[in-house]
C-alpha cells in the first residue's frame, strides 16, 4: 500500500523540519556603529548568517530608519559608544518609542558597564570584537519577544474577559434584585 496519510505526514513533517531550519534566514537587522571598520566587519558576519542587514553609522540615521517604518527591523545591534549619542541613550529611545529588541556591543568588557546596559534596556551584550557565534544566536531574542508579546496579548484578554463577565454577573445581580422587589411589592 502506497500513498495515503504516511507520505501526507511525513511531507509536512519535512516541510515544518524546513521552515524551522530555515527561520533565522531572512532576519531583518539594523546594525549601528560609527566605526566604519567596525560596522563592515559585523555586517558581513550578519550576511553570513543569511540575515537582512541595513547598516547606518550615527544615532541620526538610525533613529530616522526607524521612526520611517520600525517594522521594517526585528532587532537593533548597536555600539554603546556613537560619537553623536551615548548607546544607552539610544537604547532607552528605541525601547520606549519602537518596544524591539536591542543588543549593545562594546569593546568595554567591564561589569557595571554590561549591568548599566542590560538595565537601560539592552537584551543582550556583546563584547568586542564580536563572535560568530554571538551573531548566530540573535535570532533568539526576537522569538522571546514575540512569545512574550503573545503572552502578554493573552493575559489581557483573559483580563477583559474577566471584567466581561464580572460586568454581567454584577447585571444579572441587579436584575434578581429589581424582579425580587417587584415580587415583595
Amino acid at each position: 500500500m502506497s500513498g495515503g496519510a504516511g507520505e501526507a505526514r511525513e511531507s509536512s513533517m519535512s516541510a515544518t523540519s524546513a521552515v524551522r531550519l530555515q527561520f533565522p534566514e531572512g532576519l531583518r537587522v539594523l546594525a549601528v556603529d560609527d566605526d566604519q571598520t567596525c560596522l563592515h566587519i559585523v555586517g558581513r558576519m550578519l550576511e553570513r548568517c543569511m540575515y537582512q542587514v541595513a547598516k547606518c553609522r550615527n544615532r541620526k540615521e538610525a533613529l530616522l530608519l526607524l521612526r520611517e517604518d520600525s517594522s521594517r527591523f526585528d532587532i537593533v545591534l548597536s555600539d554603546l559608544h556613537l560619537s553623536d549619542i551615548n548607546g544607552l541613550k539610544l537604547l532607552e529611545i528605541i525601547a520606549f518609542e519602537m518596544y524591539m529588541p536591542v543588543v549593545v556591543m562594546s569593546s568595554d568588557d567591564k561589569r557595571e558597564t554590561i549591568m548599566k546596559g542590560v538595565i537601560h534596556g539592552a537584551c543582550d551584550y556583546m563584547v568586542k570584537p564580536v563572535r560568530m557565534d554571538a551573531v548566530e544566536l540573535l535570532w533568539q531574542h526576537v522569538i522571546r519577544k514575540r512569545r512574550n508579546d503573545q503572552l502578554k496579548e493573552m493575559e489581557q484578554a483573559m483580563e477583559d474577559k474577566l471584567v466581561v463577565e464580572e460586568e454581567e454577573e454584577e447585571e444579572k445581580s441587579r436584575s434578581m434584585k429589581k424582579k425580587k422587589k417587584k415580587v415583595e411589592a
